[in-house]
């Protein structure tokens, strides 16, 4: 009788094991599934020996939407698919990406920012990522397509491209336009939402506010010491330009302040002059990204 009561207690435990591993299954939304047989070609591209390659530490960037804007869907499939690659890679070859945005964030650096691949690459090596997975969504009203390309962080070499349509239900897919949290400045007319310059032209002309103009914009003489060790190099800043024309605050989103060059170019940038942004003809604040390069003739 205690053999029979042994017996059944396995079996009921088998059972249950059974159900819940079945639910678990049909737990899982289909387009994890479709991010997994993605993370499976990049993992094996990944793994392919290269002469010389360094250990791989993988970086995957949020996805924008087809307009070029960093956008919420973008976030949490560029997190899962990141994560997936952890599974297989393991973790120690993958940048953690939600303390990457975090770090990010804390410098006040947005999610913007990050489509900027000039500004995507200088932070990637900065936290150690030596590949990088780039993508972007395409989505309409029946289906969303994901679409990514791994690069190498040291040269900007294209490894492989991959793509998969991501089955979504329709408050998913919605996401795909809604913009991430972040603190925009609520007298900012129009906040740096994209870099890419056709993006910009139609955030803008979207917004009916007219481009601040450069009216007067000296470029930055070098510090002493950067001339003297011959140190070149091109910084990046979110910057507010006000209804006067002036720069009235900047973040820096790409360079190292070495030598002291960062901190020479927002200084010049406050002595810079723009004919104003303006809309209904009123002049208005505006964010704009401004580059400055030192380059030693």
């Amino acid at each position: 009788m205690l053999i029979l009561n042994s017996q059944m207690f396995f079996l009921r435990a088998f059972v249950i094991f059974a159900l819940t591993s079945s639910a678990l299954r049909q737990s899982v939304a289909p387009y994890e599934s479709e991010l997994g047989t993605l993370a499976d070609r990049l993992a094996h591209e990944i793994q392919l020996p290269r002469k010389h390659a360094p250990s791989p530490k993988v970086l995957v960037i949020d996805f924008p939407n087809q307009r070029g804007i960093a956008n919420v869907l973008g976030e949490r499939m560029s997190e899962k698919l990141s994560d997936a690659l952890a599974e297989r890679l393991g973790p120690e070859h993958v940048v953690a990406q939600k303390q990457f945005r975090a770090d990010l964030l804390s410098g006040g650096i947005s999610p913007f920012d990050m489509q900027d691949d000039d500004v995507t690459l200088w932070n990637a090596q900065k936290a150690g990522a030596n590949l990088i997975v780039f993508g972007h969504l395409r989505s309409s009203k029946m289906e969303t397509t994901l679409m990514v390309q791994l690069v190498r962080a040291s040269d900007q070499k294209e490894l492989s491209t991959a793509s998969t349509d991501l089955s979504l239900t329709e408050e998913i897919r919605s996401l795909v336009d809604k913009l991430p949290d972040w603190r925009f400045d609520p007298d900012v007319v129009v906040p740096c939402l994209v870099t890419a310059r056709d993006a910009v032209i139609a955030v803008f002309k979207n917004a009916g506010v007219s481009e601040p103009q450069c009216i007067h914009c000296p470029p930055a003489s070098y510090t002493d010491e950067a001339r003297k060790a011959h140190q070149q190099g091109s910084f990046k800043f979110d910057s507010i330009i006000d209804e006067q024309g002036r720069v009235s605050s900047s973040t820096l989103v790409k360079g190292d302040n070495l030598y002291g060059l960062a901190t020479q170019a927002m200084k010049v940038a406050k002595d810079w002059r723009f004919k104003p942004a303006m809309k209904n003809g009123k002049p208005v604040r505006v964010g704009s990204q401004i580059e400055m390069t030192f380059r030693i003739n």
